[in-house]
């Protein structure tokens, strides 16, 4: 049942309901926004307090701009590039691309940055504590 609701019912009512995205459109943003805020924040101590240093980030996009610029300024590029690049799919998201409508991608976004955002947590409270 829950696959059946994931696979069809959830991309229907995204797909035939611009009205939906469009009054919570401004708020998933904000959301995603703040996760993102969070995410290199919980990332930069990480780095910091972790005995795994600069290989904390897994991404070597980011990692190559740490090594670039130092931490603080590596994560606020990435974090500033993803937030733009956010707000671009945002601002031109109530287009049809390959017939998915772009602002329901920020739906599995968030979910995706709130799972990210647990497991930093986690590791976290392993390097901290134990």
């Amino acid at each position: 049942m829950t696959k059946y609701i994931i696979l069809y019912i959830i991309p229907g009512i995204l797909l035939q309901r611009p009205e939906f995205l469009k009054k919570r459109g401004a708020g998933i943003m904000a959301i995603f926004i703040a996760l993102q805020l969070a995410d290199g924040i919980l990332t930069y101590l990480g780095i910091i307090y972790s005995s795994l240093g600069i290989n904390y980030e897994m991404n070597p996009f980011v990692t190559f701009l740490i090594s670039k610029t130092g931490i603080a300024p590596g994560l606020f590029i990435s974090k500033i590039i993803s937030i733009i690049t956010a707000g671009i799919l945002y601002f031109y998201g109530y287009k049809k691309a390959y017939g998915i409508r772009l602002t329901a991608c920020f739906y599995p976004l968030n979910i995706i940055m709130f799972c990210i955002l647990i497991m930093h947590l986690l590791v976290l409270n392993t390097f901290l504590n134990g």
